[in-house]
């Protein structure tokens, strides 16, 4: 079987590719919007680019060809709150993905708590084990104009810890107990964790 990603006949790309690139973290974004309201939803093209400065990327898609409410509000105060789902938010983290009226809070809907940030205007939420305060670098447009996606760059300006996560300064993934996105409506635990030392060296 093979699937031109251009042509791909009766398979849905978006779809298959998140089938197949799994299990990805979730990024579970609030923000605040110019009319002083807050919103959370759930986006799982996210991850970590660089360490020095802490960078994160995420991609936000279109609904019905326009910008969703989160990448609206991130261009307006070009910042954001990436809050870290666990299994006891899995419920609550999908709640906020509804498709809502523009300025509905989510955060409240979703019975959470909206908690004010150290360095940016967009909340944290409180129930999350771990909050990262996020300041835009960049925004790129990709894509098709509706059917596409917007880029987001971010440095990571602060970083909230529950302090029961902290062990020899480290987080363990056991504690921190992210819940993992799959493809369609199916998602992972962190039940199964094993380790294994690199014993093969790279010499360059």
């Amino acid at each position: 079987m093979k699937v031109d990603p251009k042509n791909p006949g009766h398979f849905n790309i978006y779809v298959l590719g998140g089938c197949l690139i799994v299990p990805r973290p979730i990024a579970w974004i609030s923000t605040i919007g110019p009319d002083g309201l807050y919103n959370a939803a759930p986006y799982s093209a996210f991850t970590r680019v660089c360490a020095h400065p802490f960078i994160v990327a995420v991609s936000i898609g279109r609904r019905r060809g326009k910008k969703k409410d989160t990448i609206r509000n991130i261009e307006f105060t070009n910042d954001f709150v990436i809050n870290v789902v666990n299994d006891e938010l899995a419920r609550a983290m999908v709640q906020t993905s509804a498709d809502y009226p523009y300025g509905t809070d989510e955060i409240k809907k979703a019975g959470l708590t909206a908690e004010v940030s150290d360095k940016v205007k967009s909340p944290r939420i409180s129930e999350s084990p771990a909050s990262l305060e996020c300041k835009v670098e960049k925004i790129i447009e990709l894509g098709h104009p509706e059917r596409g996606t917007t880029l987001v760059l971010a440095e990571v300006v602060m970083i909230h810890l529950k302090d029961e996560l902290l062990k020899d300064n480290i987080v363990r993934p056991e504690d921190l107990k992210p819940l993992g996105r799959l493809g369609g409506d199916c998602y992972c635990h962190m039940n199964a964790i094993f380790e294994m030392k690199n014993r093969f060296k790279s010499y360059r």
